[in-house]
């Protein structure tokens, strides 16, 4: 009886994955925000009240973050950029960008408690607009909650004789009072960087004219008469002037 040979052995080999064209990847990730943003049925009644609390809360960090890069923009955009951006670049008018503004500085400097606000940008933007007075006031009555109605607030302001509203004229108002103070701060900043140029070539005037004698001396007075007409920028203090 003929004996079958033995078979040779198997060679094994890792998984070759195929290559991965650039598109797909977008494709897959489009796919994942896509299975993350389905809405899934739930049994009880805490999955769905947890379900909704959860976005209902990042609702409101979505409307912080943007005011904060609106408040960035604001303060790092050569001046000019920042409109021109909300009017041809962002999905809202300027009224809506500073009421956004408004209310995340309030919650990022600590006057409006984060975890006992709405998510509503025009809400949280009706109790930044109080002053302290008013705002402890609210405080009193309930009104700093998650459930705030922005019809509770402005009957509240209006009981109090405080505005209930920005009009445009006002937004553009304060606008130009921040435009205003950061253009006198940058002129601020440059004064002070000619003055420490300015001392710095008299130091350097000096060691010359002690190394050099008039010669040297010459050379670096008339770099600093080309500088002098510039020294002659006067700025205020006070932004407020």
């Amino acid at each position: 009886m003929s004996q079958r040979p033995e078979s040779a052995p198997v060679r094994r080999f890792a998984p070759v994955r195929p290559s991965v064209p650039a598109g797909s990847l977008i494709r897959h990730d489009q796919r994942e925000d896509a299975m993350n943003a389905a809405v899934v049925p739930f049994e009880r009644r805490d999955q769905y009240a947890a379900e909704i609390h959860a976005l209902w809360k990042q609702a409101q960090s979505a409307f912080l973050r943007i005011g904060h890069y609106l408040d960035l923009a604001k303060e790092c955009l050569p001046h000019g950029e920042f409109e021109e951006m909300i009017e041809r670049d962002l999905p809202f008018d300027r009224r809506t960008a500073f009421m956004i503004r408004s209310a995340a500085r309030a919650v990022r400097s600590g006057r409006l408690p984060a975890e006992r606000l709405p998510p509503n940008y025009s809400i949280l933007y009706q109790l930044a607009t109080l002053d302290d007075d008013k705002l402890k006031a609210a405080e009193a009555e309930g009104l700093i909650r998650p459930t705030l109605r922005r019809s509770e607030v402005i009957a509240f302001k209006q009981r109090l004789g405080a505005p209930s509203d920005v009009t445009g004229a006002e937004c553009r108002r304060r606008e130009l009072l921040e435009a205003r103070e950061k253009l006198l701060r940058q002129q601020r900043e440059i004064a002070e960087q000619l003055n420490r140029i300015e001392a710095e070539i008299g130091e350097i005037a000096t060691a010359v004219d002690g190394q050099f004698g008039e010669a040297g001396r010459t050379v670096v007075e008339s770099t600093a008469e080309e500088v002098a007409p510039v020294k002659r920028l006067r700025v205020p203090a006070d932004p407020s002037v």
